[in-house]
């Protein structure tokens, strides 16, 4: 019955004409998780949206309990969606969907943790080197192995100005010299300098025992 339906509901997910919006989307709201897939996968937009809409408080709360910094979750929920719209002839409809998201948000928000103690580890690391203290990669990466230290890290970080972030962002995880820096932001080399040592000091000051 649902199968033989699906031409029908394919083609009123893709029509343009506003008498047939609601009678759209209160369709698209009775069917089952499969069926959306299935209406996704021949084109039917709506229907993914609908997806996101019924799963995306449960998925919120997965994602939030699994990281360390809450201004994370939009990031992270945003890239599983996307990651899930690529798989999603993958999707084995005879399984729960939110079974097989959860599986899609566990691995993203490991490899956003993986990716925040990289980011950490470096800048924790180049932040002690610039104080002439010398720990090394090695001591910095101890340091941001702990969750809550690393959720300091992130949450000291996103307290810089923004002019101040960018530039110790550039410098550190993307490696980019001041002369790169300076042109891109259109400002003097000497100004990136200044601004690198203000995140730092602002930095060691917030976080003495880290840095």
């Amino acid at each position: 019955m649902a199968d033989r339906r699906l031409p029908e509901l394919f083609e009123q997910a893709n029509s343009t004409a506003a008498p047939a919006v609601s009678r759209r989307d209160a369709t698209c709201g009775a069917l089952t998780d499969g069926q959306l897939v299935m209406l996704t996968l021949n084109g039917g937009k709506r229907a993914f949206t609908t997806l996101s809409n019924r799963y995306d408080r449960p998925l919120r709360r997965l994602i939030t309990r699994r990281t360390a910094n809450i201004h994370d979750v939009d990031d992270i929920v945003q890239s599983v969606w996307i990651k899930a719209w690529q798989a999603l002839g993958r999707y084995d409809v005879s399984r729960p969907f939110l079974n097989w998201l959860s599986v899609i948000a566990t691995n993203q928000c490991r490899d956003h943790h993986r990716r925040s103690v990289s980011y950490a580890t470096m800048l924790v690391a180049s932040t002690q080197l610039a104080a002439g203290q010398g720990h090394g990669t090695l001591a910095a990466d101890d340091i941001v192995a702990s969750r809550h230290a690393l959720a300091d890290v992130r949450r000291q970080m996103q307290d810089l100005a923004p002019s101040l972030r960018e530039a110790l962002v550039e410098s550190i995880e993307h490696q980019a010299s001041h002369a790169d820096i300076a042109h891109r932001l259109n400002v003097s080399p000497k100004a990136i300098e200044m601004r690198i040592r203000k995140a730092r000091q602002h930095l060691r000051a917030a976080l003495p025992h880290l840095m």
